[in-house]
């Protein structure tokens, strides 16, 4: 499907997730990884009929614009073990902010099942998951063990490609390096040969002199030997 105006990129790829958040996050936000974010209704629209009418298949979108949000908290639980609002950890541009509380709202993420059993017997009304993506719903029900699912491939597509970026920024730093010092021998160089220039231009110039002074030295002599002769 081509470039739609309106139409800003999938979920996923518009919010970053700092490392060892990656399993909490990923359970809060289950297929809404997918789903894409556009201006409004009437891009999403446009673009769920163009789904139809291509048979290219089924896609959720998320209008800016008219997504709803309930109220959000601004205290956290006074509980240890309690880290933050899931929506606090992911990092994303401004202009997201209605999604991202549409997609975590009051969710928490905690250290571990205990202290996400402690809330929730404490009457914590929104979702509660762990580092290691287990997950307490408002309502108490309580998803955890081994997980088979294994991580999301956009995600993990995502994190792959921010380790590459960091290493190109290395990359790109040494080369910078190595630009700088080839910059300064090359001045140096030039430095060398322009002193060289001048030093041979200075010899060339005492030659000529040398020459000259032989020369006039050379008739100075014959003139000498001259008178003495005639003398």
């Amino acid at each position: 499907m081509k470039k739609i105006d309106g139409v800003i990129g999938a979920f996923v790829n518009l919010i970053d997730i700092p490392v060892g958040y990656e399993e909490a996050i990923q359970t809060l936000s289950g297929g809404l990884f997918q789903d894409i974010i556009v201006k409004n209704t009437d891009i999403g629209k446009k673009c769920i009929q163009i789904l139809k009418d291509k048979k290219l298949g089924r896609a959720s979108f998320l209008p800016i614009e008219n997504i709803k949000t309930g109220k959000m908290l601004s205290q956290l639980p006074k509980v240890e073990g309690v880290i933050d609002f899931a929506r606090n950890i992911v990092k994303y541009d401004k202009s997201l902010e209605k999604i991202v509380q549409f997609a975590y709202g009051n969710a928490i993420v905690v250290k571990n099942l205990d202290v996400g059993a402690q809330l929730s017997k404490n009457g914590f009304s929104d979702r509660i998951v762990t580092l290691e993506g287990d997950i307490i719903t408002a309502r108490g029900r309580m998803t955890g063990g081994h997980s088979f699912r294994g991580k999301d491939e956009l995600l993990e597509r995502k994190k792959d490609l921010k380790f590459l970026e960091k290493d190109l920024q290395s990359i790109s730093s040494e080369i910078t390096g190595f630009e700088k010092k080839l910059k300064e021998i090359t001045e140096k160089a030039a430095k060398l040969d322009s002193e060289k220039k001048e030093i041979q231009d200075e010899f060339s110039v005492f030659l000529k002199d040398y020459e000259e002074f032989n020369a006039e030295y050379d008739n100075f002599n014959l003139k000498i030997w001259s008178k003495r002769e005639n003398f």
